[in-house]
């Protein structure tokens, strides 16, 4: 017994002094044994022996602790819901999940046409992979389904996240996962104004003035060849005047609109190819057939329509060149 305690005792000397001094380096075919086995007979009570130097006393090993686990990344089991919190934009949300901002906007057709449309407490569907979302319809076949996406068939019987019996069946109604599928893009309708043109409508430079002051939050983006944010918005708590960017005559002014996210907003033509659209505004001073000259005050910067809470206080200012939205950023003067 008093042998079993002195090699115990022996056993964590050593590991403190291994601990302290680091374990030493031999050379190879000098050390034989590189890690610690049971003593099965004796429980694993029993200090094991390692082979030594020639020359050198035996040597015990101890194993070392390793106090972390590193434990391999899995991939999410199928769609998951998300629910949105403040501060959240549309790429911070798919960066989160490891999705293509372009997969987490057809997976959530609110957002397709306007991602400015994210609200606290909304829940948006997450998928485990980049694609698309499809929704069977009457009549719909998987080469059918395939060819809209632009994959191959086997694509979508391959992947793992899909029902195989639904695959089988296509039953109206169901959700089927298109891995690696592009959405068609659907360019958003323009408005078109139709109502006469003021005797005094000014004409636009084609050079375009800020319409107003603060931090640019979000820019001009576009995915998968046309969804996206087709504008920039322009944030000030301090709600600044918003002023025409170049001269023209308005041609709409919505108020309390929530249909489009847009909330209070306002259009002017510039009658020469470009319109400009001026969104979430607290309050509008102009009606529709107003002259206005460039700088002249269209309203204030607030935040209404579906921005409350997720960007607050801001200007969603677009310019629409013959009826396509462009960048801002390569007129603004």
């Amino acid at each position: 017994m008093a042998t079993r305690y002195g090699a115990h005792l022996l056993v964590i000397t050593l590991a403190l002094s291994v601990a302290g001094a680091g374990l030493p380096a031999w050379t190879a075919g000098d050390w034989t044994t590189v890690g610690m086995t049971r003593d099965e007979k004796n429980g694993g009570a029993e200090p094991i022996v390692f082979p030594q130097r020639p020359g050198e006393s035996p040597t015990f090993m101890v194993p070392l602790t390793l106090p972390n686990t590193i434990i391999p990344k899995r991939g999410r089991r199928g769609i998951v819901t998300y629910v949105v919190q403040p501060g959240d934009v549309i790429h911070s949300i798919a960066n989160k999940f490891e999705v293509s901002v372009g997969t987490l906007m057809w997976a959530n057709p609110e957002l397709e046409m306007n991602p400015d449309l994210l609200i606290i407490g909304q829940e948006l569907l997450i998928l485990p992979v980049n694609g698309v979302l499809h929704t069977i319809k009457q009549g719909d076949t998987i080469a059918a389904i395939a060819q809209k996406y632009g994959v191959e068939p086997q694509a979508i019987w391959d992947c793992e996240f899909n029902d195989q019996q639904v695959l089988e069946t296509l039953p109206a109604g169901q959700k089927i996962i298109v891995p690696g599928g592009k959405k068609p893009y659907v360019p958003r309708p323009v408005y078109v104004y139709s109502g006469p043109v003021p005797k005094d409508a000014k004409r636009g430079t084609g050079v375009f003035g800020w319409p107003t002051s603060g931090v640019i939050t979000q820019g001009y983006w576009t995915v998968e060849g046309g969804y996206g944010h087709p504008a920039i918005d322009i944030a000030n708590p301090g709600m600044p005047w918003i002023r025409a960017a170049d001269s023209g005559f308005v041609i709409k002014v919505a108020r309390n609109t929530g249909d489009t996210g847009y909330g209070n907003y306002v259009m002017v033509d510039h009658r020469n190819g470009f319109v400009t659209l001026y969104a979430h505004l607290d309050t509008i001073l102009v009606n529709v057939g107003d002259s206005v000259g460039k700088g002249a005050i269209l309203g204030r910067m607030g935040n209404t329509g579906k921005v409350r809470g997720i960007t607050g206080i801001h200007l969603h200012f677009e310019i629409i060149k013959n009826g396509v939205r462009v960048n801002p950023m390569l007129y603004l003067r």
